[in-house]
């Protein structure tokens, strides 16, 4: 069953997924305010503490309970062979080199160290493909071999080879986290997690990448939601933050007097049904039963537009793709009753909790409304799975 499981999770990611105009909120030190003029010049040296939205469940980002906060957290600690710039556009990052071959592409990696001082070898990247699932663009290549020390050969029959590979495609130490140590290719380490509270990273003093990190440190603080989160950078006890997309924030973050920046980026809100008893048929009626036209104009509007791809990118074309409704045969709900569960704080998914509730109703099903703390609904219940339905969010 956790085949279907993952063939229904993927395919209903496909129904909410938008591109939304991303807040975030910017300051080095302390959080520029509303008024004060210009940001300051970015100083190299010092710490400063992040906010997030939950706390993940894993840090293994090739692992099942693997989240969004997962991929953000573990970025600064593994490389990928190509990584995004603001534009959308890619660069190399752990890759010196490729070309194309007739079956897909040759990559060979830099001379570069883990922060133990071994090097990060072809091994390691091909460990690291054979471990990766989706979203990962590892999970989309037939094939890595290594064919020298630094070099891997990939089969792989698609044309955006370079983008799959900058999409949540890390390269780990023999393709997995060590357990009981903190090794790292990227430009920080993890110096230390308490659970429940804070996460703290530091300079890696081995960083084999042109640019070095300019803080010295950095605390990322696991908040419980987004009043909480709201509350602290008004209290200056947070430096910067990263809320998750609501309804009004940019109104809320200048009323507390705090200075924000927006971007077009891409969010999926998915419905996760690894905890639901529902045969295929329910999963269908389910899916069918999603009204994305009704979601999109009273939610996205004029921020953003509905995807039809599981993979979109940047540019006017990233959103289109080959999603349809008629994807789904017509299921029978028969009066399922199914529980439908967000974290609690989280106002967008909130909002389109009972928008579904609705649409699910005159489907057939019955609905019970569920909430709990965001840490809780992205930590242990994405490992236990409680409820039937889950609203998620993954960026």
């Amino acid at each position: 069953m956790s085949g279907v499981f993952r063939s229904n999770r993927a395919i209903l990611a496909a129904l909410l997924s938008v591109l939304v105009a991303c807040t975030g909120s910017g300051g080095d030190v302390e959080p520029t305010r509303s008024g004060d003029g210009a940001t300051p010049d970015i100083r190299s040296g010092g710490a400063i503490t992040f906010g997030i939205i939950g706390e993940p469940a894993t840090w293994d980002p090739y692992a099942a309970q693997a989240s969004a906060a997962t991929f953000a957290l573990v970025r600064p600690l593994y490389p990928s062979l190509f990584s995004f710039e603001p534009d959308g556009s890619v660069r190399n990052y752990l890759a010196e080199s490729f070309e194309k071959t007739k079956s897909g592409f040759r990559v060979t990696i830099e001379k570069a160290r883990w922060s133990n001082g071994r090097r990060i070898t072809a091994r390691d990247v091909v460990a690291s493909a054979r471990r990766a699932r989706a979203p990962s663009g590892f999970a989309r290549v037939r094939s890595a071999v290594v064919v020298g020390t630094r070099k891997i050969a990939f089969r792989a029959p698609f044309a955006d080879w370079k983008r799959a590979l900058a999409t949540a495609s890390f390269v780990l130490p023999a393709g997995r986290v060590p357990r009981g140590k903190t090794v790292s290719g990227g430009p920080y380490v993890l110096e230390s997690v308490t659970p429940g509270l804070e996460a703290v990273f530091a300079r890696n003093d081995r960083w084999w990448g042109d640019d070095d990190p300019r803080l010295h440190r950095v605390v990322v603080q696991f908040i419980q939601d987004l009043d909480v989160m709201l509350a602290l950078l008004e209290d200056r006890r947070l430096d910067g933050a990263a809320p998750t997309s609501s309804v009004n924030l940019g109104a809320r973050l200048d009323a507390i007097g705090v200075e924000h920046e927006e971007s077009l980026g891409w969010e999926t809100v998915y419905l996760d049904l690894e905890g639901a008893q529902l045969d295929d048929s329910g999963r269908h009626a389910l899916a069918r039963a999603v009204d994305r036209a009704l979601i999109e104009e009273g939610f996205i509007r004029d921020s953003g537009r509905t995807v039809d791809t599981l993979h979109p990118s940047p540019g006017r074309r990233g959103a289109e793709g080959e999603w349809t409704a008629a994807a789904f045969p017509i299921g029978d709900a028969s009066n399922e009753r199914i529980r439908l569960a967000v974290g609690v704080g989280d106002e967008l998914t909130e909002l389109i909790q009972r928008a579904l509730r609705l649409q699910f109703e005159d489907a057939g099903f019955e609905v019970e409304l569920v909430t709990t703390d965001a840490a809780t609904f992205y930590g242990p219940w994405e490992l236990t799975d409680p409820m039937d339905v889950a609203i998620r969010r993954a960026a």
